[in-house]
Order: C-alpha cells, then structure tokens, then sequence
C-alpha cells in the first residue's frame, strides 16, 4: 500500500499540502507492516527468534545508512521528483519480495528431542 500511495502521491507533486497529506498516508501503510515483519521473523526464528531479528535489524541498518546517501547524490543531480519515484520503487520491490518468503520454513531445524540444531 505504502508504494501505491507514494505513486499515486506523485501526482500530486505540485500541490505541495495534497503532497504532505498523501506521505502522512504512505508512513502510515509503511509502519503498519512492521508487525507482519516482526511475526514472520518469529516464526522462521523459532528458538532462535533474538538472532533472526539481530540480523534482520543489521540489514535493516546497512539500508539506513545507505539510503540518504544515495537520495542525496539523487537529489543533488537529479532533483527530488526522483529520489520520491526511486523510493516508490524501492517499496514496491520490497513488497514483491513478501512473495518469496514462507514463514512456515524455520531457519534453524529442529532435533528430535525438540531443542532447536545448531
């Protein structure tokens, strides 16, 4: 939702408080989906749960450090119409990405007396 609303708030782009209402919008869809993250790290994580999210959150940070980095360059260069349509594209391969994730598959096995391999 987060990647649509960003599209579909580029077309308001010129009317700069339709803009800020749209981004209010996009945040929203943007944060509610930290939950189904923290659920789908639960259950690939098992036992093992505070090592999936520790990974999750490093590559999480990697992303965060490179990101204003890149919309800086982009915004220097470019403008800011497309450091906004870079990062709709980025929440919509973001999205497609969920397609490739089964969070019925555990990470870490389980051994015969329950106890998670390692």
């Amino acid at each position: 939702m987060a990647g649509i609303l960003l599209l579909v708030a580029l077309l308001f782009y010129d009317d700069p408080l339709s803009f800020c209402i749209m981004l209010f919008f996009v945040k929203l869809f943007s944060d509610s989906s930290l939950t189904t993250t923290w659920g789908v790290v639960t259950d690939i994580g098992g036992k093992k749960s505070a090592t999936v999210f520790a990974y999750n959150n490093s590559v999480a940070g990697t992303a965060a450090i490179v990101a204003p980095i890149m919309y800086g360059f982009i915004s220097q260069y470019y403008g800011w119409l497309p450091v906004f349509q870079t990062a709709c594209a980025t929440y919509l391969v973001c999205a497609a990405s969920w397609l490739l994730i089964n969070c019925t598959i555990p990470i870490v096995g389980e051994t015969s007396d329950g106890d998670a391999a390692d």
